[in-house]
């Protein structure tokens, strides 16, 4: 989506498989620019030539309208589609070692591809902004980045070290791996010397080939865990290959354990400051809003005569500024959490500051209504952020009963493997050491939710006490009934001798507690958002964002469809036909989301033997009157369309069924749907 108030002139997505050459397909480039623009793309994997392991990467480019100042261009924040195989069952596992089933390795050493994402995004974003932002918060991050990779290599590097010794020479099936990760760590290297002499650009490339190679790494790491537990059955005895596959998924657990207790202590202090942000910036609103009072209040006195004149523009002016100044603020923490309603208060305040700027005019005879309107910007851009509260808070809600989800499946886990402990030898003392180090990882996570749960607890709102009351009783359950201190005693059990039944009682005990904990969180989920929700402005805001990307899609239709019939199509018009024209493509690969993107989709071709498709011939290739048919459409533009719609279709599924919830009749809704259906 992209919107500007010089309108818009053209609207591009650009991609790029493993970092390779960059390819651009424009979403609009009409001869009338429009003020907003709602466009999508649908990836054809099997037309990409890509494999599992690959990964495709893509951003949006918009440019304005303004002839005055020049045109100018933004870009959006850079997004990946991961290639996994299209054959595979996957499942989602909390942990390796207790997994079970396909897909359950990809996670630990997933977790080292999404950070050299991470890594990517960073470098990206700095090479975007470079222009726009101060030589020394440049060079500042720019260390950040460089530190990041080192430390990166560094956990690679450690993680080949520890395989060699144990796995390689025990089983040579896994000698493929211990052949890719050295790969990503070179081009790691390469990557830090681009970063440490502050060349972002230059950084991309092997940063990309090192994410391409830990992709690689992963896909293997997941078939040889999957074909050792059908081998062995992942059995505790030891000198399988169920076993050796154990072994390897514990390596990547362990190495993988050290980097997220840091990676979620940054990501939690970081979410932390930016809410703190939003709080600051909604008090500083509620104090704009309250002195553009005051200001309307003194033009209507000065008109009354009540009054000297003078001073009003330069305030105006002023708080036109500081408006300005909170909009920009909000425009990065946009782009930081990639959230669009602060987007959205952020474009409320940009014209509050407009309206404040015209009212500060001399002479102006709209001053009083520019203020006025300024003034009622501010109390909705201050609205929409106190909204925000409550918003969080379901978002904190939810995140502590996804922690408490995954604790009780590790717990379950962990008394699994220890009811398959060796009776003696020094088999088990090396199972028991590193059921050992889950039980820490399982005690220090039990820690970070109570501390979360204490946090919570506290910044719930007046309007939300019994969702507060909930999560009080769960964090005094952790407490009362001493969950981390049990976790830890259970975890010298394994190496005392004590009786099996003893031990055994005891992580029913822990799995009981970390149930009713599960319990307790579940009970406050179901009340989060129960007290003043309003599900009707829910259903407006849907409704108009369906009216945009309709409308959106229309024109976008009309200038596609004018373009082929003067045979002026772009560039990349004919991007994605080298599959069969008259047959259906069905998607070989399956996107997976990585860090941001959608999944790749499959569809169906569709159109005429010739290369093109026409839907109702008419005859300027345009819309004509009430025949709403667009013209001349190329194979690629119909398959392309026909997704879209079908996405708003479903997205009008969705509006129907709270138009329902709410009883209101959504006959006129029926129609609307049929129509996009057809």
């Amino acid at each position: 989506q992209a919107d500007d108030d010089y309108a818009v002139k053209n609207l591009q997505l650009v991609y790029s498989v493993n970092g390779g050459p960059e390819k651009t397909i424009p979403l609009f480039a009409g001869s009338k620019p429009v003020a907003e623009v709602t466009a999508g793309h649908t990836f054809y994997m099997e037309e990409l030539g890509v494999k599992a392991g690959d990964s495709l990467s893509y951003y949006a480019k918009a440019t304005d309208n303004d002839a005055v100042a020049g045109a100018k261009q933004a870009t959006s924040d850079i997004f990946f589609l991961r290639i996994r195989p299209f054959d595979k069952n996957f499942k989602p596992a909390t942990s390796m070692a207790g997994g079970g089933g396909g897909g359950g390795g990809g996670q630990e050493v997933g977790a080292l591809s999404h950070q050299q994402r991470q890594i990517i995004s960073g470098t990206f974003n700095l090479q975007r902004d470079r222009k726009t932002i101060k030589a020394d918060k440049f060079r500042a991050d720019m260390v950040v980045l460089t530190l990041a990779q080192s430390k990166l290599r560094d956990q690679v590097k450690g993680l080949v070290e520890r395989m060699n010794s144990r796995l390689v020479v025990s089983d040579p099936s896994f000698k493929k791996i211990a052949e890719l990760l050295p790969k990503a760590a070179e081009q790691m290297t390469l990557a830090e010397k681009q970063l440490q002499a502050q060349k972002p650009d230059a950084a991309l490339p092997p940063e990309n080939l090192a994410l391409q190679f830990l992709q690689q790494a992963e896909e293997e790491f997941e078939l040889q865990v999957q074909t050792g537990r059908q081998a062995g059955g992942g059995g505790g005895g030891g000198g399988g290959a169920g076993s050796i596959a154990e072994d390897l998924a514990d390596l990547f657990k362990m190495e993988m354990d050290k980097m997220a207790n840091q990676y979620e202590t940054n990501s939690q202090a970081s979410a932390q400051q930016q809410d703190q942000q939003i709080d600051e910036l909604a008090e500083k609103l509620k104090e704009l809003a309250r002195r553009q009072e005051q200001e309307i209040e003194r033009q209507r006195r000065q008109a009354a005569g009540q009054s000297a004149g003078g001073g009003g523009g330069d305030l105006q002016r002023a708080l036109a500024e500081q408006a300005e100044e909170a909009a920009r603020q909000l425009e990065k923490l946009s782009r930081d959490q990639q959230r669009q309603d602060l987007a959205d208060t952020a474009r409320q305040l940009r014209g509050a500051a407009e309206s404040m700027k015209r009212a500060a005019a001399k002479g102006d005879p709209s001053a009083g209504g520019q203020a006025a309107a300024a003034a009622e910007r501010l109390r909705e851009a201050q609205r929409q952020l106190t909204g925000n509260q409550q918003a969080r808070g379901e978002r904190d809600v939810r995140e502590a009963q996804r922690q408490a989800e995954e604790i009780a499946d590790e717990q379950k886990d962990i008394a699994a493997d220890a009811r398959r402990l060796p009776p003696a030898g020094p088999d088990r003392l090396q199972q028991s050491q590193r059921l050992g180090q889950r039980k820490d990882a399982l005690e220090n996570t039990v820690a970070g939710l109570e501390k979360h749960l204490d946090r919570m607890v506290g910044e719930q709102t007046k309007d939300a006490k019994d969702t507060a009351r909930k999560l009080s009783e769960a964090v005094s359950g952790i407490r009362d009934n001493k969950v981390k201190e049990k976790i830890r005693y259970s975890k010298s059990l394994l190496s005392s001798g004590a009786p099996e039944q003893y031990a055994r009682n005891f992580e029913e005990e822990i799995g009981a507690n970390i149930e009713a904990l599960r319990n307790k969180l579940n009970d406050a989920a179901n009340t989060v958002g129960q007290q003043g929700r309003d599900r009707s402005t829910e259903a407006l805001d849907k409704a108009r964002e369906l009216a945009r990307g309709m409308d959106s899609m229309g024109q976008r239709m009309a200038e596609r469809s004018r373009q082929q019939a003067n045979g002026q199509q772009g560039q990349d018009g004919k991007q994605g036909q080298s599959g069969q024209q008259g047959q259906g493509g069905q998607q070989g690969q399956g996107g997976q989301q990585g860090q941001g993107g959608q999944q790749g989709q499959g569809g169906q071709q569709g159109g005429n033997n010739d290369g093109r498709a026409s839907l109702g011939g008419v005859g300027d290739g345009g819309w004509n009157g009430s025949d709403r048919r667009p013209g001349n459409l190329s194979p690629d533009d119909v398959r392309q369309f026909r997704g879209e719609a079908r996405r708003w279709a479903h997205e009008g599924q969705a509006l129907r069924n709270m138009l329902r919830e709410q009883n209101i009749d959504p006959k006129e809704l029926d129609e609307i749907m049929k129509r996009l259906r057809e």
